[in-house]
């Protein structure tokens, strides 16, 4: 899409080096990058991404609405 060259080799744990490209870390970040995305567009067609961002979108507000065993355990010990 930006018609980037790939990067050089990378020798080492990439997990401990902050200075590289990251992939996104959230299903929040991933629609955002593939709602800008034209190539994704172009390569499976503007209704293929559009089913994906629709499904993506109802993962995460499913996901927002829960509370996790962390959030529970969390709040007990704090109450």
């Amino acid at each position: 899409e930006k018609k980037l060259k790939p990067p050089a080799m990378f020798d080492g744990n990439a997990y401990d080096h902050d200075t590289l490209p990251q992939v996104p870390k959230t299903l929040r970040e991933a629609l955002a990058e593939l709602e800008r995305s034209r190539v994704a567009r172009d390569a499976f067609g503007p209704k293929v991404v559009e089913h994906y961002l629709q499904h993506g979108r109802l993962e995460q507000q499913a996901f927002d609405q829960s509370v996790t065993d962390w959030e529970l355990l969390r709040n007990f010990e704090r109450i």
